[in-house]
């Protein structure tokens, strides 16, 4: 069965509680297809059924052997979900990333329990316990100029949301 709607996604739900659509982590490509457009665009192959990374809008479904590993998005200031997904974009609606004590403050505020932490990229990652959605920080123009290493919290910018079949990652 083909859906030609536009699927409704909350992010706040997404966040908070994992929910994308019906999609689940571990749902293998036939099974989101039933429930799911087919993908904008997809990454190497030369058609989705081959593809490990479909693509809707910016979002990216990454497959691990034919099942759904992780659900991506690394566009946080132009989030989109092209001509599939219509997104409830939640605290994301304005055009610049949100600071990591601004998504502290806002999941403080809402009694979200979540864990900090860091990895050796120099990130900070915050993992939303009830949902394993992550929330990738790095610091401000870190890319651009990496001799930047003062590490205060208000200069870590989110710049990735992903949920993983491996929470934490």
């Amino acid at each position: 069965m083909e859906i030609h709607l536009k699927i409704k996604i909350d992010l706040e739900d997404f966040i908070k509680m994992g929910k994308f659509d019906l999609l689940k982590i571990g749902m293998t490509k036939s099974e989101i297809l039933d429930i799911f457009p087919k993908p904008e665009d997809w990454a190497v192959a030369k058609n989705y059924t081959k593809s490990n990374i479909w693509i809707y809008g910016n979002f990216e479904f990454h497959f691990v052997e034919d099942e759904l590993y992780m659900i991506f998005n690394d566009y946080i200031d132009t989030m989109d979900g092209g001509k599939s997904l219509e997104l409830k974009k939640w605290i994301f609606t304005n055009e610049r990333s949100k600071t990591l004590i601004e998504i502290m403050q806002i999941f403080n505020k809402d009694c979200v329990d979540f864990e900090k932490v860091g990895n050796s990229l120099g990130q900070v990652i915050i993992r939303v316990m009830e949902s394993d959605v992550c929330l990738t920080f790095s610091l401000k123009d870190s890319f651009d100029n990496p001799t930047t290493i003062k590490k205060e919290i208000n200069d870590f910018e989110l710049i990735a949301i992903h949920k993983t079949a491996r929470p934490g990652l």
